[in-house]
Order: structure tokens, then C-alpha cells, then sequence
């Protein structure tokens, strides 16, 4: 694996949310068998329990019987769409039939399995317990369930360099965005409406329960389908992997699941004409804010496979229409977007997306890094060494990157977050640009905050997270419902001819 894989492929270890079973939940067991798993996964009702033993793998240095503790649970919405643009017109695509599957390894709290059974019968998944990462997979045939723990030291690590997120280079207190405090140079480019929330502190533990459902719509461009050879179902499953496995953070630690809306995918020549994340942004915004106002979506994203290995994301921004956003302050853009207009809503933008879901290639944790960080921008968060002042602490998270210019933001030398016992020690969170400090991705763990020992109080992330979460809900209670809810009042209704109004 090359040098370039090595850093993408980023190891999600130490997660430390913990998993609580539903007493009430109705239980079905079968071994570590394909076949077993496979056939028992389709016959589960919603919330149904799966309990898989004789677990092939040795945690913590003893060799002992293991099982998984899993429930099955929704990634695509009742009323997703997907559309394939080609050069023929739009076509609309099924929705996938697989099967999701979610849970943890019993008796090792802190741990988190999930599981994909495609329609095809292929099975495919990823667990972590006791900083480990396992990649599960096996295609139609029978036999065991194949697994494989992924080996930090020799396939994750590069020392420095890496992903940026283009938040850091906007010269503006950019991420006082939602709490009222920005002043009002920022009104043109972020969300700055004050957002009165309670006090809520996430609860550890919550398993399949939620609160609010968050649905994520997704575009995308003509490099993304080619990763997949253009074959549109490989696409959509991935989408479908990557909503599922970042579901499981968010809904452990903000009480917030995901599931996918309307995926766009583009056969034929696509509109993005900008490489640039920040314009790209703007240039997805516009696009968007005059052909998908009735789209359904708590959020939506674009999944670029352009090379640029970068993201940006408005901050705050749930359920947010369109506003005005001024192109000066990304530096300046080319047209379309080389002016002032309503170019803002809520959005974001990742690129470099990887796209490879192979069990001798973990790829896949780094593109389910990437993309819960940018949309955790979204749900109103900054990066952790932005945080001084929030959340009732005047000092950041941690010190992990010391050159953002905005207010608010740590400057100066840079470090591990306090507490951590050495690089490579998974000590950063999902927010945090740990991963910038050599040996580079090991120094990052896949969770948000909560429980979370390292850095300077790191649980006001998913505390920020949930209040706006539920300060949001609170005046548009449709678009963060859960599923059963979520799909009344007229908030599922959709505009299909909204795909295909013409951009001026």
C-alpha cells in the first residue's frame, strides 16, 4: 500500500461511547457463520436483537468466547431517491435492500460493531474494542465470516501532512457561528442566529434509542461514480456503509441518528466546474438553493472523488435555507460563484474520497472520518483547539494545530491533548487536527467526545452538538424527528420535478 493509502486508511480505535442493549429487545442467535448471519439478518424485524457467538478474535491478550450484540436499524429514509443523471435525461435507481445491522462486542464496553448484509448476500463490516479495528467481509459463498484486524504500524500511519479542512483558512471568528457572539461581518457567510438551547449533557450508553433523526441527502460528482467504475449500485452501497457506520456516533453520542435521502449521482458530464473546497462549496450551495429547495434533508453533502483530499462545511446550519454568501471572504472565486449571492444553506463539501470497501484495505475509516467531521460543522461544532470560551471553559480542547486565524482559536506551538500518554495513542477526537501531529492518524480516535479522557474537557463537543440539535428540533421539529415521525406533516412530500429545474 502506498504512502497516499497508508494516510487515508485512518484507524478508528478507542472508541469510548458505550453501547446499552434494550432490556426489552427480542433476541435471535446464531454463530459466526455467513450463511447464518445472513439468513437471520433478513428474517429481523425493525429493532430486532442478533446475538453472534463464537467470535473468532482474542481481546486484551485472553483467548475467551466472544459475541457480537447487534440490532438491526434503518440507513435509508422511507422516501429516499436516487437519481442517476446521464446524457439521455435522469434516471431513478431502487433503493438498496440490504440489511443493518449495529451493536457491540458483549462485555467490552466502549466498543462498536456494524454490520452490512447487501442484497447480494455479500456481508461486510467493522468493529473496534480495546483500540482494535477489525474489518469483517465475504462474499456470497458459505463459511465463516471473514475477519481481519487492521495493523496501525504498518498501514495507517504517515508522519504529518494530511487532510485540512478549509474552515482554518477563512480569516474570520468563522466558528462562533449559532451562538449568537459573531459579529456582523460574519452574517454573510455563516449562520450567526443565536440558538437558546438547554443544557444538555449527552448521554453514554444509548445504544439504538434516539431522539432525532437527521437526514443526510447526498450529491456528488462524475469522479465519485468512476471510483466505483461507474456501476451505481457498488456507489449507493458505500453510501449506505458510510451513513451507517457514522449513524452509530452520532446516535451514541448526541442521541441523533442518520439516514440517507436523495442521492445524486452523475453518469454523465457534471456541473462542477470549481476545485477549490471553500468555492466548491458555494458553487454545491447554488446549485442546490435553486434546484433542490424541495428536496428532503436535515443536511446534505457532497462526496467528491477529486483528488484534493479536503472539506469545508457551514457551521451550524441544521435544517437551514439558503442565505447570502460573499465569495470574498474563501479568497475569491471563479463564476459561477464569483459575486455575492445565495450561495449559503445547509451544506457540506468532501473531497478525496476513497471509495474502497476491500477487508485488505481499510480505506474505508478514513473516508467515515472525513465525513463526520464535515458535518459535524454542521451541527454547529468547531474544530477541538477552537473551543476556548465555549461551553462554560475558556481554554480549547486540546493543542493539537496553533495557525488558525480565527477568533477563539489556539495559536502557538502545537501538541498531543492533555493527558495523552504518547503519539499514536488515539487521543484526539472526530473535531480535532491531532492527525496533523506525526505519526499522524493513530493519533485519532472515531468518537466526538464523549467519555472521551484525553484533552481538556472534550465532552463540550457533543454537548455543543446536542443543544443544537435540539434548539433546532425545537422550532422545526419535522426535520429532526424520528423515523415514524419524520416522514409526516408533509415533510416527506418531495418535489420530484425539482431534479431536473435548469440553473440559470
Amino acid at each position: 500500500m502506498d504512502s497516499a493509502k497508508r494516510y487515508r486508511a485512518l484507524l478508528c480505535s478507542c472508541c469510548l461511547v458505550l453501547f446499552a442493549w434494550p432490556a426489552s429487545a427480542a433476541m435471535m442467535e446464531v454463530g459466526f457463520d455467513r450463511a447464518a448471519i445472513r439468513s437471520a439478518a433478513r428474517t429481523l424485524p425493525a429493532d430486532g436483537g442478533l446475538r453472534v457467538t463464537a467470535v473468532p478474535w482474542a481481546l486484551g491478550g485472553a483467548s475467551r468466547p466472544l459475541a457480537l450484540r447487534l440490532v438491526r436499524f434503518e440507513v435509508f429514509a422511507p422516501t429516499a431517491r436516487i437519481v442517476l443523471h446521464t446524457d439521455a435525461g435522469e434516471r431513478a435507481l431502487p433503493v438498496p435492500e440490504n440489511v443493518y445491522l449495529r451493536g457491540e462486542v458483549e462485555g467490552e464496553p466502549g466498543s462498536r460493531v456494524v454490520l452490512s448484509v447487501l442484497a447480494t448476500g455479500e456481508i461486510r463490516g467493522l468493529a473496534t474494542a480495546l483500540g482494535r479495528t477489525w474489518l469483517l467481509g465475504a462474499g456470497v459463498e458459505d463459511g465463516p465470516l471473514r475477519v481481519r484486524q487492521v495493523d496501525g504500524a504498518l498501514e495507517l500511519e504517515q508522519p504529518g501532512g494530511g487532510f485540512r479542512c478549509a474552515l482554518d483558512d477563512i480569516g474570520q471568528a468563522a466558528y462562533r457561528a449559532g451562538d449568537g457572539s459573531a459579529d456582523e461581518a460574519l452574517a454573510a457567510i455563516f449562520d450567526t442566529s443565536a440558538q437558546a438551547a438547554p443544557a444538555v449533557t449527552p448521554r453514554a450508553g444509548a445504544g439504538p434509542a434516539f431522539d432525532h433523526t437527521a437526514v443526510i441527502a447526498i450529491e456528488s460528482d462524475n469522479e465519485f461514480l468512476t471510483i466505483f467504475g461507474g456501476d451505481t449500485t457498488d456507489a449507493t452501497n458505500y453510501i449506505g456503509d458510510l451513513v451507517a457506520y457514522s449513524s452509530t456516533i452520532y446516535t451514541d453520542e448526541l442521541q441523533t441518528s442518520w439516514v440517507v435521502g436523495d442521492v445524486s449521482l452523475w453518469a454523465a458530464v457534471d456541473p462542477w466546474v470549481i476545485t477549490d473546497p471553500g468555492c466548491g462549496l458555494l458553487e454545491f450551495g447554488r446549485y442546490w438553493n435553486l434546484n433542490h429547495l424541495a428536496t428532503v434533508r436535515t443536511v446534505s453533502h457532497f462526496l467528491s472523488g477529486k483528488a484534493s483530499n479536503s472539506g469545508i462545511a457551514w457551521v451550524g446550519v441544521l435544517c437551514r435555507g439558503g442565505f447570502s454568501a460573499n465569495p470574498a471572504n474563501f479568497g475569491g472565486c471563479p463564476a459561477p460563484v464569483s459575486t455575492t449571492g445565495n450561495w449559503g444553506g445547509g451544506y457540506g463539501f468532501t473531497s478525496g474520497i476513497d471509495g474502497n470497501f476491500n477487508i485488505n484495505n481499510p480505506s474505508i475509516v478514513w473516508d467515515i472520518m472525513a465525513f463526520t467531521h464535515e458535518i459535524g460543522h454542521n451541527f454547529n461544532s468547531p474544530h477541538t483547539h477552537c473551543y476556548a470560551g465555549l461551553e462554560g471553559n475558556a481554554n480549547p480542547i486540546d493543542q493539537c494545530y496553533g495557525s488558525d486565524p480565527n477568533a477563539g482559536c489556539y495559536s502557538g506551538p502545537t501538541s498531543l491533548p492533555s493527558g495523552c500518554p504518547g503519539s499514536g495513542q488515539n487521543c484526539g477526537t472526530i473535531m480535532s487536527y491531532c492527525h496533523l501531529i506525526s505519526p499522524g492518524m493513530s493519533n485519532t480516535s472515531l468518537n466526538l467526545g464523549v467519555g472521551h479522557p484525553y484533552g481538556i474537557a472534550p465532552g463540550r463537543v457533543p454537548t455543543r452538538m446536542r443543544n443544537h440539535v435540539v434548539a433546532t428540533a425545537a422550532g422545526n421539529p419535522s426535520c429532526l424527528a424520528p423515523i415514524g415521525i419524520l416522514f409526516i406533516d408533509g415533510f416527506g412530500g418531495g418535489n420530484t420535478g425539482a431534479w431536473s429545474v435548469t440553473v440559470p
